[in-house]
């Protein structure tokens, strides 16, 4: 029994047991009245419940419950109700009762209504920090196109902006800063900031960052004609080819587009996503000092051209080092940490590095037929190299495997095997099976063949004799 049905028995329980003389007419099924909702189906806005009865209504005989997906909002009793962000995503109806002029209480229900999620959504704006930037946000369709009409609206101040209000999204959108200025990193002078753009999926609270690195992803995902492959591909692919930590190893909550940069003006770098990110920025700008008859504009359109492919040339890259050295007279050259700008530098050359992987134990009864299945998780910093060397049916040393490109495998256990139909209770063998990476790296599959332990639950009964005394 859910919250709707709850309410409704208890309104049939107030009929019955109270005594009110409003509740004494009993509960006629089939009421003939209705309740509609109007009003903007977008959390942060209210939506208001409207009684019509042919037989028109008593005034102030009214009552009201709200429910979201079904279950009752708790609170939730009045003809009016502000929908919150717990009601995103989800369909909101109303249940009224009332006593029509007739003298029959009526108890009835709205249609659902959608209910738009929307969001507090902030912006980092960075090349360095932008100021005196318009930032917009919009949504985009399934098609990857953005719609034209923004969403919100709001200026830079030190290249942090607050949209107003909830913004009314839910998914996949486009965020663009136009205009502001910012100081330059590698020279120390006051530039004009190119447009800039991230694409970005929208689920919660969040500030998303908008820097060169998410624009020259929004231009890769415009060459292939949709912008929601920036989210499914390229905001990755940019990360990684910039050595950014950022979805390869700690989850989308690393992303370009979620990932703040050090401030390099005024804080000192780590070799983590955020220092590594920052000291790309660097590099880009040291790029655009390097070359005085080119913007930053320009700098970033290139760069992405650059990596259609998914790697940067031979020149771009001695590009990079040129740019990486003369960082090191730069402004912020004390607040460079060296680590994470060989790592950076590394990156973009697609130096090897071995992969890692992760989720290599798993445990198998021996008498267990059905296979059993798993994902092992391979991290890789250079670029698309995140994936196994398959092998299908393989013989293992008690059974047979198989695992995919992207690391999802299976594993039948040879319940024949001498070794392993002997085993002992609490008796166990491991079977291991070695993986390799697509640039050759090798880790080992841990399969833990076990005969479980049984237990045995005993209930011990006291019997007593009864004596009745008379």
């Amino acid at each position: 029994m859910n919250y709707r049905d709850i309410f409704y028995a208890g309104l049939i329980m107030t009929l019955i047991g109270c005594g009110s003389s409003r509740d004494e007419v009993p509960l006629v099924e089939g009421s003939n009245g209705i309740v509609s909702i109007s009003g903007a189906a977008v959390v942060g806005e209210t939506l208001s419940a409207s009684i019509s009865d042919p037989d028109g209504f008593q005034s102030g005989s009214e009552s009201y419950q709200w429910f979201s997906d079904g279950e009752m909002i708790s609170d939730a009793t009045s003809p009016s109700y502000t929908l919150t962000q717990n009601e995103g995503s989800e369909s909101v109806s109303v249940v009224a009762r009332f006593t029509d002029n007739s003298g029959l209480r009526e108890t009835v229900e709205s249609d659902a209504v959608d209910i738009q999620a929307a969001f507090t959504l902030s912006v980092l704006y960075f090349h360095a920090l932008v100021d005196g930037a318009t930032c917009e946000i919009s949504a985009v369709d399934s098609s990857g196109t953005s719609i034209s009409n923004p969403l919100a609206s709001a200026i830079t101040n030190n290249g942090a902006v607050s949209f107003p209000g909830l913004v009314a999204v839910d998914g996949i959108a486009l965020i663009s800063c136009m205009g502001g200025n910012y100081v330059d990193e590698a020279t120390g002078l006051t530039l004009d900031a190119p447009n800039s753009r991230a694409v970005v999926d929208v689920s919660s609270n969040a500030t998303f960052t908008v820097s060169p690195l998410t624009e020259i992803a929004t231009q890769l995902a415009e060459a292939a004609d949709d912008l929601n492959t920036a989210v499914a591909t390229h905001n990755l692919a940019v990360g990684v080819i910039f050595g950014i930590p950022d979805g390869v190893s700690n989850g989308a909550s690393s992303a370009i587009y979620t990932t703040a940069p050090t401030d390099l003006v005024t804080t000192a770098a780590s070799d983590d996503a955020a220092g590594r990110y920052a000291i790309a920025l660097a590099l880009i700008s040291q790029l655009d000092a390097n070359d005085p008859d080119v913007d930053a504009a320009a700098i970033i359109a290139a760069l992405s051209i650059d990596l259609a492919d998914g790697t940067f040339s031979s020149i771009t890259v001695d590009e990079f080092d040129a740019a990486g050295i003369d960082l090191g007279t730069s402004p912020i050259a004390d607040n460079i940490d060296s680590d994470a700008l060989l790592a950076v530098q590394n990156a973009i050359k697609n130096v090897p590095e071995p992969a890692m992987f992760e989720n290599l134990s798993a445990t198998i009864p021996n008498d267990q037929i059905d296979p059993i299945t798993g994902t092992v998780v391979v991290t890789d910093v250079n670029f698309d190299e995140n994936r196994v060397i398959t092998q299908t049916d393989v013989a293992t040393t008690y059974g047979s495997f198989s695992i995919t490109e992207d690391g999802a495998w299976t594993y039948t256990l040879d319940t024949a095997d001498a070794v392993v139909s002997s085993l002992e209770v609490g008796a166990s063998v491991n079977d291991t099976i070695m993986l390799t990476s697509i640039d050759g790296t090798t880790a080992n599959l841990v399969i833990r063949v076990s005969a479980l332990t049984v237990i045995y639950f005993f209930t011990i009964i006291h019997f007593a004799e009864l004596f009745i005394i008379g």
